[in-house]
């Protein structure tokens, strides 16, 4: 499908991910302030929120997947922009508990349709060559770019805690109307309209996709990584910044509440990843994939040791040195997993497996999410994020054993 103004793909994706990075850090920065001060949450109600949100993705992400793969992934990209721009707006508008229920389950309903598909699109684009090196080169752009975000968040936070998720949803708005205008997909074939109206084509991809997974065992290793993972990430991504408030003494700078020593604290661990980040592309550029488990493996563990380390800190800087350490590690593993897992799938079917392992994410923070919250409710935080290092041990497990298979394999295939 052609645009208006025909923009090469490479310059729509980056474009995308910078501009994406930016909105949602504009937002989410101040969110957790946002709703510990003006709406008033407990640690309960923070994580019950995240379980909304991950909830609605467990329903939607496949069905929006196959969308994609059916109808189109450029079409599905511009609606999820638009969709979590008015659902930002409506997130800072409605300051209520309810009202962030259904602004945050609307947003999520927004990135199904973008999760699985910006990385479809762009693969079916360009093709797989040079993918792997994409995506960790998009990562440190999104860093980048999300640095400056933060910035802009803590200005606009300090004249009010609800302008920079208006300014977010703004911009995810304007996003769409110019991807419009610029999108365009060459190498994509929609399904035809006769088939289009039954769900026997649905159907056959959701099949399609599981048994893409079921045939490769890395894949089926993987989506149970996702799983446990996602389970065990719920607390910290909820709940890091009640436990740094209540746990140590945060410096008001400038009067302005905790709000500009978080946000130097944001910006911190962004450009200690964009540092990290340059030397991991480097020597991951052309890896195999038994590189890649290790690259994966290794950025876990720093995680998980960080969880420990935050949740049994009581003063600062230990407490500030664990949350960098853990920040930059999940945000590197990102571009990494995705990295090795997309050349794994099948073209035709990638967008419904993307969207599978991300509807495997979801399910983790739906089953782990309330359980963590309420260990957080009725014994502490610091109990909820013990427990969560707790539930990375298996992933690790499992991701070890994958590293030990491959490495059989390669030393098997050198020796032939």
């Amino acid at each position: 499908m052609r645009a208006h103004f025909d923009v090469p793909a490479r310059h729509v994706y980056f474009c995308n991910e910078a501009i994406t990075a930016f909105a949602n850090t504009l937002a989410f920065t101040v969110s957790t302030l946002y709703l510990l001060k003006i709406v008033h949450l407990d640690p309960l109600q923070l994580v019950t929120i995240g379980t909304v949100i991950e909830g609605t993705v467990l329903v939607f992400q496949i069905p929006t997947g196959v969308v994609a793969d059916t109808l189109s992934r450029r079409g599905s990209v511009i609606l999820g922009n638009a969709i979590m721009g008015l659902a930002l707006i409506g997130f800072a508008h409605w300051p209520s508990y309810v009202g962030v229920l259904i602004a945050q389950a609307g947003w999520a309903f927004g990135y199904t349709f973008t999760s699985g598909s910006t990385t479809a699109w762009i693969a079916g684009e360009l093709g797989d060559v040079g993918l792997r090196d994409l995506f960790i080169r998009v990562s440190q752009l999104r860093r980048f770019v999300a640095m400056l975000a933060i910035g802009a968040a803590t200005m606009l936070g300090i004249v009010s805690l609800r302008l920079p998720i208006f300014a977010g949803g703004g911009i995810f708005v304007a996003l769409s109307i110019a991807q419009a205008l610029t999108m365009s997909e060459h190498n994509f074939t929609r399904t035809p309209p006769s088939e289009r109206e039954t769900w026997t084509q649905f159907r056959e991809m959701i099949r399609a996709g599981a048994h893409s997974i079921r045939q490769d065992a890395t894949l089926v290793a993987l989506l149970f990584v996702t799983i446990v993972a996602g389970a065990a990430s719920e607390a910290f991504d909820r709940l890091w910044q009640p436990q740094l408030l209540t746990a140590t003494h945060v410096p008001n700078w400038f009067g302005t509440s905790p709000i500009v020593f978080l946000g130097v604290l944001d910006a911190t661990a962004l450009f200690l990843s964009i540092l990290c980040a340059r030397p991991l592309r480097r020597k991951l550029r052309h890896s195999s994939d038994r590189p890649m488990a290790t690259a994966v493996f290794v950025l876990m563990s720093l995680q998980t040791v960080a969880l420990v380390a935050f949740g049994a800190a009581s003063v600062l800087w230990l407490a500030v040195g664990a949350w960098i350490v853990h920040d930059i590690a999940k945000g590197l593993q990102g571009p990494v997993y995705s990295a090795w897992i997309v050349p794994l799938i099948p073209q035709r079917v990638r967008a419904t497996v993307l969207s599978t392992l991300g509807q495997g994410d979801a399910l983790g923070q739906v089953a782990g999410g309330p359980a963590l919250g309420g260990l957080a409710r009725r014994v502490s935080i610091r109990a909820a994020m013990f427990a969560s290092a707790g539930l990375m041990t298996p992933a690790l497990v499992v991701i070890a054993n994958i590293r030990t298979r491959l490495t059989k394999i390669e030393t098997s295939a050198t020796t032939a």
